[in-house]
């Protein structure tokens, strides 16, 4: 009982007679039985296989019977008469091992249990591997969670956004408010107060009107405290040097400002 060839997409790929015409990578066949041979085929290059088998009768060939199977494949023995091909043909098959075994009878239907056996690797492509599976579903699963987690923080800083829009809005009003209803009414009080100061025996000269222009300077600080424009360190520094002048304009004292020609960017 021989296998005699093996084809792989019409190529040979396993001789018995010539065993250097092999052209795929596989376990050394010259020095051991075919029942130790491996075949190991590349992914995609096996398709069709084809396997050729005969054996050898010296009365009756024509009556020999031949049963076949590839294991891993087949579930069952399939028979062929002496008449027939002896051929084998199978076609797309599945990445994994196989084992394509042969029988012959006689012409008396006596089986040779032993037959011939002939092992084969088909290798996968990579998607067909069994980490793949796992490793591109643990991709999707990251994309799918490195998305959430983008949508989440584009959301969530979108409504920060808005809310500290809102809010310098709202800021915005209120100083706007101050300015022009309070701070008007102060200020047109401030020139009575000069007048009231004048009047003897009212009150203590230049107190009415000292007063008016202290709540106009301490609402003016209030005012710029609510504008969103002066929420940066440069702004606050030119506010307290303004401040600064005012508060020594009045006193014998000099002041030196020692400032950078570029603020870093916080606020």
């Amino acid at each position: 009982m021989l296998i005699e060839l093996v084809r792989a997409n019409d190529e040979i790929i396993f001789d018995s007679g010539n065993p250097a015409s092999t052209t795929r990578e596989r376990s050394s066949h010259s020095s051991f039985p075919q029942t130790k041979v491996e075949l190991r085929l590349p992914a995609g290059s096996a398709q069709v296989l084809d396997f050729h088998f005969t054996a050898t009768s010296l009365t009756a060939p024509e009556k020999m019977r031949f049963k076949y199977r590839l294991e891993g494949f087949d579930s069952e023995w399939r028979e062929t008469a002496g008449g027939q091909p002896r051929e084998a043909h199978y076609t797309n098959l599945r990445p994994g091992r196989y084992r394509f075994a042969v029988q012959a009878s006689n012409n008396h239907g006596v089986w040779n249990e032993r037959g011939a056996s002939l092992a084969i690797y088909l290798a996968p492509y990579y998607w067909q591997t069994v980490w793949f599976g796992p490793l591109s579903g643990s991709a999707f699963i990251g994309v799918v969670f490195a998305g959430a987690w983008w949508r989440f923080e584009r959301l969530k800083r979108r409504k920060e956004l808005e809310q500290r829009l809102a809010i310098a809005e709202q800021r915005t009003r209120i100083a706007d408010d101050l300015h022009d209803e309070l701070g008007a009414n102060l200020s047109s009080l401030v020139p009575q107060g000069d007048l009231l100061d004048g009047i003897p025996g009212t009150v203590q000269p230049g107190k009415l009107s000292g007063q008016l222009r202290e709540c106009l300077f301490a609402l003016d600080q209030v005012v710029w405290l609510l504008q969103p424009s002066n929420d940066s360190l440069e702004r606050f520094a030119t506010y307290l040097h303004r401040f600064a002048n005012w508060l020594f304009d009045q006193t014998p004292f000099q002041q030196e400002w020692d400032v950078p020609t570029e603020w870093p960017a916080m606020s």
